[in-house]
């Protein structure tokens, strides 16, 4: 169980009330919230609010989809390593990061965002012709995000880019869309 002091900054489990701890008692808590009305809860209704410098985000993102492939030739060959890009890439929030429960609906499209640039570079970079990028179905937000940025990668960098709907028998109905690079 959490110990908490006056002056900590606190949020109610299961609600979006905030504030900070002005009076404890062994089973209950009284709270200023963030309107300056005083509230109490049990204990175990009220957890620690961490600042947001405590939330580190991250601006590198691992693509957790590389494979590492070894190229083994001969006795006389030298071992190489080799990355391979992948052909799709999930960007499932829990595909990308460990731990999401502290991040909100806006990082976590910017991080799903900075994984789908990344990971249409690498695959120009690479010279594939083909590549998926599974966003799923949800709300279409993602999806949205991701077709203005192929059509502002398309009319502003002149690359040659065609994208649709992924095959619904491997990706399902719109979950996924295929991007084919013309050059």
């Amino acid at each position: 169980m959490q110990t908490f002091r006056i002056g900590d900054s606190v949020a109610v489990l299961h609600d979006t009330i905030k504030g900070k701890v002005v009076e404890l008692s062994s089973s209950s808590v009284r709270i200023e919230d963030e309107d300056g009305f005083l509230r109490s809860y049990p204990l175990n209704k009220v957890v620690l609010q961490q600042s947001k410098e405590d939330y580190k985000i991250e601006s590198k993102i691992v693509a957790k989809d590389r494979v590492v492939a070894k190229q083994v030739l001969s006795k006389n060959t030298m071992v190489k390593n080799i990355v391979k890009t992948p052909a799709e890439i999930d960007l499932h929030i829990e595909e990308l990061r460990e731990y999401t429960t502290h991040l909100t609906n806006f990082e976590i499209v910017q991080i799903q965002m900075t994984a789908c640039r990344a990971f249409v570079q690498d695959a120009l970079a690479a010279r594939l012709k083909k590549i998926v990028v599974i966003h799923g179905k949800g709300e279409g937000v993602l999806k949205s995000e991701i077709h203005q940025y192929l059509d502002r990668l398309a009319n502003g960098s002149g690359i040659q880019l065609d994208y649709y709907d992924a095959p619904y028998n491997e990706y399902g109905m719109g979950g996924a869309t295929t991007i084919s690079f013309n050059n």
